[in-house]
């Protein structure tokens, strides 16, 4: 039914909310908030939601910006996609029973601080808190057994995480989010105080893992990490140093993208190919070593941008060829 007051409540369903004062109180006896019922009411600051409500539905309070905290009762078990996103959430309570987190729930909420994932979590969908630039520190419990990808991508302030123990899917080391395989581990998603274990079950870093993480300013590749994903390092601005071992075979597409403050690469002789875009806007970079064992330097755009770079490799070597062929300063060793 239609209320006077300026809302919509059907089977049990608060369908819509389209009163102009920042405060509600949705009434007792409503057991889901239906997706959208909230969707860009910018006005509203605050809302009180009974304990009767079990669901909160997709984009229930999608682009809310004035909404800056809100606790669920302890009987929600569902939280929608892209339930919150674009909210200007600081703070949110989540009760004991959530099982589900959807995709984008919490997408670019730029406020959001901190979050307590509760134990029953089982599964989180894609991008649930990526973009919430404001996010330090992530607990995933030992429960937690199916994270979508990107559930943390481009958490710009990201320093901490850690996973609960007896957690069959995935554990953490070194501030690195590890999601288990049979055949190796990966490392899903990084944070600005990430050190990379030396550890040789870990074979690889995802693509993204460390996209826009604006507090990581050093990094070390370990001999045991043989493959990195694209965009794996892309616009960490911050980034003064990079420590290569040999076991890395390639450098892929975007890696170092607009890493404005790295002035010095020096690759190791494991790698053999530098895909396009590799370093493409890392406008500081001054110099960077290409060994002889690089075979394959893909188009021009592998260091578009890079106006101060000097490419130091070996005479008769693909980098030299390269280098000559599209305007870079050459220096033989």
């Amino acid at each position: 039914m239609r209320d006077k007051k300026g809302y919509s409540v059907r089977k049990n369903v608060l369908v819509r909310y389209e009163r102009s004062e920042s405060e509600f109180v949705i009434p007792d006896g409503v057991t889901a908030i239906g997706a959208g019922a909230f969707k860009d009411c910018k006005h509203l600051t605050s809302v009180i939601i009974p304990n009767s409500v079990t669901r909160v539905e997709a984009q229930a309070f999608s682009g809310c910006s004035s909404l800056t905290s809100i606790k669920l009762p302890d009987g929600v078990t569902y939280i929608g996609p892209n339930a919150f996103c674009h909210s200007a959430l600081a703070n949110i309570e989540m009760p004991s029973g959530i099982t589900f987190i959807g995709s984008h729930a919490f997408f670019n909420c730029q406020q959001l601080e901190a979050v307590i994932i509760p134990s029953a979590v089982t599964e989180i969908g894609q991008y649930a808190f990526a973009c919430c630039s404001s996010l330090t520190n992530i607990t995933i419990p030992s429960g937690t057994v199916s994270l979508h990808p990107g559930v943390f991508q481009s958490c710009s302030s990201l320093t901490g995480i850690i996973v609960e123990k007896d957690n069959p899917k995935y554990r953490s080391d070194g501030n690195c989010l590890i999601e288990k395989g049979c055949l190796a581990d990966w490392i899903i998603q990084g944070s600005g105080n990430s050190i990379i274990p030396e550890d040789s079950a870990v074979r690889g870093i995802a693509s993204y893992a460390f996209q826009n993480c604006y507090t990581l300013t050093e990094i070390k590749i370990p001999q045991n990490i043989i493959s990195i994903g694209k965009f794996v390092f892309c616009r960490c601005k911050n980034l003064v140093n990079v420590e290569f071992s040999n076991g890395l075979t390639c450098i892929n597409r975007y890696a170092f993208n607009d890493c404005e403050s790295l002035t010095e690469v020096e690759l190791p002789d494991s790698i053999t190919k530098i895909e396009d875009c590799a370093f493409r806007g890392c406008t500081n970079l001054r110099s960077i070593k290409i060994p002889a064992s690089v075979t394959c330097i893909e188009g021009y755009y592998a260091f578009e941008g890079c106006n101060q770079v000097t490419i130091v490799t070996s005479e008769n070597s693909c980098a030299e060829k390269y280098a000559r062929e599209h305007g870079f300063a050459v220096e033989l060793i």
